[in-house]
């Protein structure tokens, strides 16, 4: 056998062996949210194809949900229901670029100019990853603590009975849906619904 013949077949093997050192051994052992967490991973890392259509933010989406373990179509999806890609957009309660971000969490989050386009994707990026994390991987729970403030979805447990927030969470995963991403996390999801006897 040739040299060359010897390089394809151990390129061939190599693909059969395990992508992360954590699901080598017992994969029994491996719990769900590390598996999750895992693959949202290897899906940012891989740099995996946006949905929708093409935006210039694409390339600093994919980094951002890179560096920070999110779904790059997640921040797309908020982008595009936040800003509708704007970055100089600003809401009526003072929310600012194209993830919409409140002036009271620029500081922690890094942020000197909020129209600044990298600074912030990242800001959102660290946002969205901290309220995934915070809410167990729960993209409802993570968008309605971005929408409404993590104060509203500690209160009532779940996604608060604010009709601005319940549309927004469902339009933010109706958008995942399209760009085809995160179909584990959201085709189970369930669109929000008001609390018992609250409307």
């Amino acid at each position: 056998m040739s040299g060359a013949h010897i390089s394809v077949i151990q390129a061939m093997l190599d693909l059969h062996r395990p992508i992360s050192p954590t699901l080598t051994g017992n994969v029994s052992k491996v719990g769900v949210p590390e598996f999750q967490k895992f693959l949202t991973s290897a899906r940012a890392g891989a740099g995996a194809a946006l949905g929708g259509p093409p935006t210039q933010f694409d390339g600093l989406i994919q980094a951002a949900g890179t560096r920070h373990q999110v779904d790059p179509n997640l921040l797309k999806a908020v982008m595009r229901n936040e800003s509708n890609f704007n970055p100089n957009a600003v809401s009526k309660a003072g929310a600012k670029g194209l993830m919409q971000i409140m002036d009271f969490n620029l500081k922690g989050l890094g942020i000197t100019n909020p129209y600044d386009a990298t600074q912030n994707i990242e800001g959102g990026a660290q946002m969205l990853r901290r309220l995934l994390d915070k809410y167990g991987g729960d993209q409802a729970k993570a968008l309605a603590a971005y929408n409404a403030g993590s104060g509203a979805v500690d209160k009532y447990g779940g996604v608060p009975p604010y009709q601005e927030t319940q549309t927004y969470v469902t339009r933010v995963l109706d958008t995942l849906r399209t760009y085809g991403s995160g179909l584990a996390q959201v085709a189970g999801a369930q669109h929000p619904q008001p609390l018992a006897g609250r409307s």
